[in-house]
């Protein structure tokens, strides 16, 4: 489905989408004037890294819909919104540190797993000794942090 330039400014035009990249371009501004690393507060942090998130899916959903892709917009929508209902959720227990500690946890496995993952996928293809001792190496380190949080978190999580 290919449009004409036309076409795609008449349909950007109609539903104000020069409008909405301006208000992202603001919102990004202010998101980048803040340094991550610096922000003490768990459910601060928290709030700043999902608000980032949330305006690069923005403005992917805005590229899809000014390319003519609204299925695929809707589909960023639905992760955009879950992810308005986890803050709305995480604001409402902003003061229960241990849970705004075990959501930041929960990343961290994920992140874990995935490492080990793309440690195994380098150790079948890498062609050096070097590189599959890196990736031994790696592999290690990454086993070792997500069985820290395994132990840490055995009441909660189910994870093998």
């Amino acid at each position: 489905m290919d449009f004409t330039p036309l076409e795609l400014e008449k349909g950007a035009s109609r539903w104000n989408y020069y409008a909405a990249v301006n208000l992202v371009r603001e919102c990004e501004k202010l998101a980048l004037s803040n340094d991550l690393l610096k922000i003490p507060n768990t459910f601060t942090r928290i709030v700043s890294e999902s608000y980032s998130k949330a305006i690069i899916t923005t403005k992917e959903i805005l590229t899809l819909l000014y390319h003519g892709y609204p299925e695929g917009a809707m589909a960023l929508s639905r992760i955009l919104y879950e992810s308005m209902v986890i803050m709305r959720f995480l604001y409402v227990h902003r003061d229960n540190e241990q849970l705004l500690e075990r959501y930041i946890d929960d990343y961290y496995v994920k992140v874990s797993r995935d490492r080990i993952k793309y440690c195994n996928y380098l150790l079948d293809y890498s062609q050096s000794d070097e590189e599959k001792e890196e990736a031994q190496r790696l592999k290690i380190e990454a086993r070792k942090e997500y069985n820290n949080l395994k132990d840490k978190y055995s009441d909660f999580l189910s994870y093998n």
